[in-house]
C-alpha cells in the first residue's frame, strides 16, 4: 500500500526527527525513494531543516547548573519536575536520554512509513500534534512543566552520576551529572526515574555506596517475562468471534481463551523459556488516533507472555527472536485469520531487546519484579522505601519504587512530596 504524497512526506519527516546526522541532501534522497513529487520534497526538506535547527537550539540552551535534575521522563518524571517547579522558585531540568543505557521512553511516539517498493521502516518521533490519547497526557504534562519554567532536554545520554564526600562517614552526596557527550551539569538534588538497579550498578561509583546496599541492590530481581511486537497492518484484524469493525477493536483485546490455555503458556515457558502458545494482548491505537497510520492502514502493539530473559540450554535471543515472533503471529492468526497476510512490517522486541534499547534490565517493564519481597516499604529495598537513597540529595521516583509499575504517576507524586519536605526542612 502507498499513501498519498502529503501523508508520506509527513511520515518521512516525523520518522527523521530524532536522526540528527541526516542532512538536507540525505533527506531529499530518502523522500525521492518514496516517489514524491519534487515540490513536495523541497517543502518537506525545508520543514525538516527548520525543526532540526530548532532542536539544536534547544540543546544549546542546556545550562551548566540546576537546582534539580530529573533523570528520565515518563509520567512520574514529569510529575516530579512539575511539582518541584510549582512549589518553589527553582531551576529544574527534565532530562531524557536517547543513547547509552537510557533510551527515549513514554514521551516518544512510534511512527512508521514505507516506500513504493513496500520496504518498511519504524522510527521514533519526539514531536507531533497531540491527539486525545495516552500520548497527549504526557505531552500535556510536559507543556505544563515548561510553563512553570522546567527545562526539558531529549537525547542526553547519562554517563555517570557525580558525587562528592565519602561513604565511610556518610557525607557522600550528589553534585551533578556527566553526560555521554562529556558535558557536566551540576545540581543541588537529582531524582532518577529509572530502574534502581540500573542507577546504582551502572551510573554510580560503587565505592560511594555502603557495601551492604551494593550487595542487596545486586540481588534486586528484574524480569517480567514479556515480549513486545509492533506491527503495521494493511487492514484491521477480522476476529472469528466478532468479525467486522466495531468498538471492540478500540479496546484491549486479550487472546487467552481459558485458564488452561494460560496455564499451558506459563508451564511451557518455565520448561522451555518461551511459551508455545503465548498469551497475547493486542491494542490497535490507530482506531482511536488516525494520525498514526495512512488512510485504511493501522498499527497495533502486541504485549505477549511468557518469555524468559535467560533462555535455557545456552540458547540466545539473537537466534530465537524471529521464531518467537512467528508463534505470536500464529496465535493471533488462529483467532483472526487475516492477521498474518495484513502485516506490512513489524518491530520485534524480545526481553533482551527491551534491555538493550530501553534500559529495562532483564526486559522488566516495571523496573523490578513485583514480588511480595519487592513491594511497599521493600521497594526497591527495605530501609529505602521512602524514595531516598544512600547518597544524600539523590532520590528515586520511578516504577522501581512504591507502588510499582503502571502509568499512575504515583511514585513521582510521592517522591516530589519527600523532596520538597527535605528542601523545606533543610534536613538533607
Amino acid at each position: 500500500m502507498v499513501s498519498a504524497p502529503g501523508s508520506r512526506v509527513e511520515a518521512l519527516l516525523e520518522g527523521q526527527l530524532l536522526t540528527r546526522e541526516i542532512d538536507r541532501g540525505t533527506f531529499i534522497e530518502r523522500a525521492a525513494n518514496l516517489g514524491l513529487p519534487a515540490p513536495a520534497i523541497g517543502d518537506a526538506a525545508d520543514k525538516f531543516m527548520a525543526i532540526a535547527a530548532n532542536q539544536a537550539a534547544r540543546r544549546a540552551t542546556l545550562r551548566s547548573s540546576y537546582d534539580y535534575i530529573v533523570i528520565g521522563s515518563g509520567a512520574s518524571g514529569s510529575v516530579v519536575a512539575r511539582r518541584l517547579a510549582e512549589n518553589q522558585d527553582a531551576q529544574v531540568l527534565l532530562l531524557e536520554a536517547g543513547g547509552g543505557d537510557l533510551k527515549p521512553g513514554i514521551l516518544i511516539t512510534e511512527t512508521w512509513f514505507f516506500n513504493q517498493g513496500g520496504e518498511f521502516d519504524w522510527n521514533f518521533a519526539a514531536e507531533r500534534s497531540p491527539s486525545v490519547n495516552n500520548r497527549s497526557i504526557t505531552q500535556a504534562m510536559v507543556q505544563e512543566a515548561r510553563r512553570l519554567g522546567v527545562a526539558l532536554h531529549l537525547d542526553c545520554g547519562v554517563e555517570r552520576v557525580l558525587a562528592s564526600g565519602s561513604n565511610a562517614d556518610g557525607s557522600a552526596r550528589v553534585t551533578g551529572l556527566l553526560l555521554a557527550d562529556g558535558r557536566e551539569i551540576t545540581a543541588t538534588r537529582i531524582a532518577a526515574n529509572i530502574n534502581p538497579k540500573l542507577l546504582f550498578t551502572r551510573l554510580i561509583e560503587g565505592s560511594l555506596l555502603p557495601e551492604d546496599f551494593r550487595s542487596r541492590i545486586q540481588r534486586f530481581r528484574c524480569e517480567s517475562a514479556t515480549f513486545r511486537m509492533n506491527v503495521a497492518l494493511s487492514e484491521l484484524p477480522q476476529f472469528n468471534g466478532m468479525p467486522g469493525s466495531g468498538a471492540h477493536l478500540g479496546a484491549g483485546i486479550i487472546i487467552a481463551p481459558s485458564l488452561d490455555f494460560m496455564d499451558r503458556a506459563y508451564l511451557s515457558a518455565r520448561a522451555e523459556g518461551t511459551s508455545r502458545s503465548p498469551i497475547v494482548e493486542m491494542l490497535i491505537p490507530s482506531t482511536i488516533d488516525d494520525s498514526l497510520a495512512p488512510p485504511g492502514a493501522h498499527v497495533a502493539s502486541l504485549f505477549c507472555q511468557h518469555f524468559r530473559y535467560e533462555l535455557p540450554d545456552g540458547r540466545r535471543w539473537q537466534d530465537e527472536r524471529d521464531a518467537a515472533a512467528e508463534r505470536i503471529i500464529d496465535t493471533v492468526n488462529a483467532h483472526a485469520p487475516n492477521f498474518r497476510r495484513s502485516i506490512l512490517g513489524r518491530l520485534v522486541l524480545s526481553p533482551l531487546d527491551l534491555e538493550e534499547r530501553f534500559g529495562l534490565l532483564g526486559g522488566d517493564i516495571f523496573h523490578g519484579a513485583l514480588g511480595l519481597d519487592q513491594l511497599w516499604a521493600a521497594r526497591p529495598l527495605l530501609g529505602f522505601g521512602d524514595y531516598r537513597t544512600p547518597l544524600r540529595r539523590l532520590y528515586m521516583c520511578g516504577s522501581g519504587t512504591h507502588p510499582g509499575g503502571g502509568v499512575t504517576a504515583v511514585p513521582g507524586l510521592n517522591a516530589a512530596r519527600e523532596i520538597l519536605k527535605d528542601h523545606r526542612s533543610g534536613s538533607i
